[in-house]
């Protein structure tokens, strides 16, 4: 795509082009999708996907103004992860969903809560994957990768629904 715009002064800025790439799909039916505003106090998140070292050109670099080399990839298993996550909500175990590419954990996060209005607790340590630091799980950008609401009395089903399919969830 060609885009450019014309500043109030009259300077006209032009965009390089860029490829955008949008998808689409049939919900059968409206009232079985899911928002990402929190819903209730005492319901379970979950991280779904595993958080890999992949800061590289992230929104958090920036800030810090880093580069860094390592970007996210897109692995393998992001289809399963997918389809495992689509089956969970057609189960009704989901409540709410975020994905945890701009920004990561800590945007998704911070982005649900307010929505909701509502606060909410999170275990690092209980983060799926390879990163330990801080850091990284909090702003990491790795692809195919949702922080995931669920109701208490859901919560077996989620985990069992997710094992099935070989999908981490922490």
């Amino acid at each position: 795509l060609n885009n450019e715009f014309r500043t109030e002064d009259g300077t006209v800025i032009v965009v390089p082009p860029t490829l955008l790439i949008s998808a689409i799909g049939v919900i059968a039916d409206v009232r079985r999708t899911i928002t990402m505003d929190l819903k209730r106090p005492g319901n379970f998140v979950y991280v779904v996907g595993e958080t890999y070292d992949e800061c590289g050109g992230s929104r958090w670099y920036g800030v810090l103004d880093l580069l860094g080399s390592n970007v996210p990839i897109v692995r393998e298993r992001a289809r399963e992860v997918c389809v495992a996550l689509e089956g969970a909500i057609g189960l009704g175990a989901v409540r709410a969903c975020h994905d945890l590419s701009d920004g990561g954990l800590a945007v998704a996060a911070a982005e649900m809560a307010f929505a909701g209005d509502l606060g909410l607790d999170l275990d690092l340590g209980k983060v799926p994957g390879p990163v330990r630091r801080s850091d990284r799980l909090l702003f990491s950008e790795s692809t195919t990768r949702f922080l995931v609401e669920v109701e208490p009395e859901r919560a077996a089903a989620f985990e069992r629904h997710m094992a099935s399919a070989n999908v981490v969830v922490g």
